[in-house]
């Protein structure tokens, strides 16, 4: 999964830093076979200190479980970063983020995106992830996804960021294409495991886009000669946070508030287990990280207005929460 990141700096024959952040309803159980053991663990966030990225290869692979109190609203975010401490021709490429969110059985194939609901005048990244799975009765050799893209995208600013397979990604006239030639994608029942594949994309809205905007996408997943399958419809939709007066999260013994808010927020939790918080912003940087015990406030005044989450870890639980500043 986090091959590209490592290649984007092997021009450098120098050590560097490669850090990994997973947020989300998950577990970690271990690496396999030819994934060194990180140099340091700090909750769900490793570490790897390489001392030649020339020779160190091009993967790492790490397991996760999915927590079984997840749901399919929930949202896994994994942050990739190289640091290189030699010259690097092109620094814009050391950071990734990818999302995902939960799945169940029902919904083999599925599109889904990220974040859901953004304000008014938003104009970074908009993540899409098209996910399939071939449930007949004998391999797909060929398969093909389409895409048609909103109005309201700037199609020039298109990305491909992961895959699971080998892929031609064209855009002609706003209908986005993928094609999987030879995939041979085992059938469900025969292998379930191999089965599935995904190709995930991030692109960008049209500028100054107005309160109530929504973005709509959907996906058509062709397998062989075979009638598409047709995705769920994702929706980003530009809104503005209603109500009067303190406004309040409140769950599983955990109260943030006032939200919205204008830069500080009172949090409280209802025992005084050690607690560590963690802010992103909208992008999945990690801007603020806190260890609080019965109850703190929470100061945003130094950031810009806007949409930030949460992520509060609590031995092993894990709650996501999201505040505006405004």
């Amino acid at each position: 999964m986090y091959k590209e990141i490592i290649e984007s700096c092997q021009n450098v024959n120098d050590s560097a830093k490669i850090k990994l952040s997973i947020v989300g309803k998950v577990k970690y159980k271990g690496m396999a076979n030819g994934t060194p053991n990180p140099s340091s663990v700090s909750g769900n966030n490793y570490t790897w200190h390489i001392k030649d990225l020339l020779n160190f290869g091009n993967q790492l692979d790490l397991y996760f479980k999915t927590d079984t109190n997840a749901t399919s609203a929930d949202t896994i975010v994994v942050i990739a970063e190289i640091i290189p401490f030699g010259k690097d021709k092109d620094s814009t490429n050391n950071k990734l983020k990818f999302i995902y969110k939960v799945r169940n059985s029902y919904d083999p194939n599925i599109k889904q995106t990220y974040p859901e609901t953004v304000l008014p005048n938003y104009n970074d990244w908009l993540y899409y992830i098209i996910q399939f799975q071939n449930t007949g009765t004998a391999p797909a050799y060929n398969i093909r996804l389409e895409d048609t893209l909103d109005s309201y995208l700037n199609y020039e600013t298109l990305q491909l960021i992961d895959y699971s397979h080998s892929n031609r990604m064209i855009l002609n006239n706003k209908v986005l294409k993928f094609y999987f030639d030879d995939i041979m994608l085992p059938d469900s029942f025969s292998d379930s495991k191999g089965s599935n594949g995904f190709v995930q994309y991030r692109i960008k809205p049209k500028s100054n886009l107005p309160l109530g905007t929504k973005i709509y996408n959907t996906a058509y997943i062709y397998f062989d000669y075979n009638s598409p399958v047709i995705t769920n419809t994702t929706i980003n939709e530009y809104a503005q946070p209603k109500g009067n007066g303190i406004k309040a999260i409140v769950r599983d013994g955990l109260t943030i508030y006032p939200n919205p808010g204008h830069g500080l927020y009172n949090i409280q939790l209802s025992n005084n287990s050690s607690t560590k918080l963690t802010v992103f912003n909208s992008i999945g940087q990690v801007i603020k990280t806190l260890d609080i015990k019965n109850q703190t406030v929470l100061d945003l005044n130094a950031f810009a207005n806007g949409i930030y989450f949460i992520s509060i870890e609590q031995g092993d639980k894990i709650f996501h929460a999201k505040v505006v500043k405004e």
